[in-house]
């Protein structure tokens, strides 16, 4: 890296799981019950009880020409790019992309976006001990190879907000800066509105644990997903309906009161886009003065909308020039970069090109604080300004 990069800090890029993530880290009398790797018609996939989750090329197509992301759905390891899956050559792929730092999530080839997987145990024994196991691989096999690359983000617990809490605060003493966190709802449990999320919430506040929510597919719009004539419908109307998720997503945590509730407590939306961003300030702050009915339960009325998003939440978006627009029209400055690694919608490896052009107009302020200071400030990760060194 030179001295003329840009210094990037990648909030929101993947790993794909490797078969022996719970080989030796579990009791032995759930060894057995552990998720699993088999191999099907030349793909892998993961087995966990009645749960199939295939290792789908969408998931993993760095380094793939397009033309070939509609191949075969479900491909095996042989088949991706190692860096998907192997942290060395993860690191050598971010050197040549000019990445700093990335934080790491899981992705709809593992255990969710959200590491909701675990959730879906029979026995919640099970079920902890594997979502367990899961975070000392990922601490053992990820962070340990690159602790100033990597930015560490853990699963949690769903069904138990106590467990939750202890497991946030035993990896807080380790080193674990966020917590993935899928909107409760959209796997049929309570909104974080509800106070018996108040443990993992007040962990998360206390330990300066950033919850680290990824934008995915809603399990109940659009529709496509059930469908059972999914081939004949495009890819792209789902893809178009996406970034929606992110929407309901945060005006269900502004109205839950996470900002208000636990002063301090920080939220990042991954893959958020932001394009949405105008609509629903517009129209929460419509419903805080329209009514009575409309504004109950508005968590605070002395906080405006944009209050609280500013305290409390912080946007990581592939779309940076769309960011730079909204910080003038809105005066949000909240916003992360990110590179998407492996997934399709990914700009490995032209990161630096793409957001050099994409910030041209912007100030230098402003493309500081989008390609690396707000990362760093938010997850409390030290990063050191390219230029600023001579490197």
């Amino acid at each position: 890296m030179s001295r003329d990069d840009l210094t990037l800090v990648c909030a929101n890029s993947h790993i794909i799981e490797t078969p022996d993530v719970y080989e030796g880290r579990v009791a032995a009398k759930w060894a057995d019950q552990m998720p699993r790797v088999v191999y099907v018609d030349g793909g892998a996939q993961w087995v966990f009880e009645d749960r199939v989750v295939p290792l789908w090329r969408n998931c993993a197509v760095a380094g793939m020409a397009p033309e070939d992301w509609i191949s075969g759905a479900v491909v095996n390891y042989d088949d991706i790019r190692a860096g998907c899956f192997q942290p060395k050559a993860r690191i050598a792929d971010m050197d040549r992309d000019h990445v700093l730092a990335t934080a790491l999530y899981s992705s709809p080839a593992g255990i969710g976006f959200g590491g909701d997987l675990f959730a879906a145990a029979r026995d919640p024994e099970v079920g902890i001990a594997a979502m367990r196991a899961w975070n000392d691989w990922y601490l053992d096999t990820w962070i340990a190879e690159a602790p100033n690359r990597f930015i560490p983000i853990q699963a949690t617990w769903y069904l138990d907000p106590e467990i939750a809490a202890a497991e946030i605060y035993r990896n807080a003493e380790r080193g674990f800066k966020g917590v993935m966190l899928r909107n409760p709802t959209d796997i049929g449990l309570l909104w974080l509105g509800d106070t018996s999320w108040d443990p993992l919430l007040r962990a998360c506040q206390e330990t300066g644990t950033v919850i680290s929510h990824h934008t995915s597919d809603l399990p109940h719009w659009p529709n496509v997903i059930l469908n059972k004539a999914i081939d004949n419908i495009p890819y792209g109307f789902a893809s178009t309906l996406f970034q929606s998720g992110a929407m309901e997503a945060v005006a269900s945590f502004i109205w839950a009161g996470l900002g208000v509730r636990f002063p301090g407590l920080k939220v990042t939306v991954a893959e958020s886009g932001g394009s949405w961003l105008p609509h629903l300030v517009e129209r929460l702050e419509w419903c805080v003065k329209y009514s009575l009915l409309h504004r109950r339960g508005w968590p605070d009325l002395d906080k405006t909308p944009l209050d609280m998003l500013r305290e409390t939440y912080t946007f990581s978006t592939l779309e940076a020039a769309s960011a730079f627009r909204l910080s003038q029209q809105l005066g949000f400055d909240n916003w992360m970069i990110e590179v998407d690694y492996p997934h399709m919608e990914s700009v490995w490896p032209r990161s630096q090109q793409l957001f050099t052009d994409e910030l041209a107009p912007a100030d230098p302020s402003f493309v500081e604080a989008i390609t690396w200071k707000n990362a760093s400030e938010l997850y409390d990760f030290p990063v050191h300004s390219l230029a600023a060194t001579d490197a």
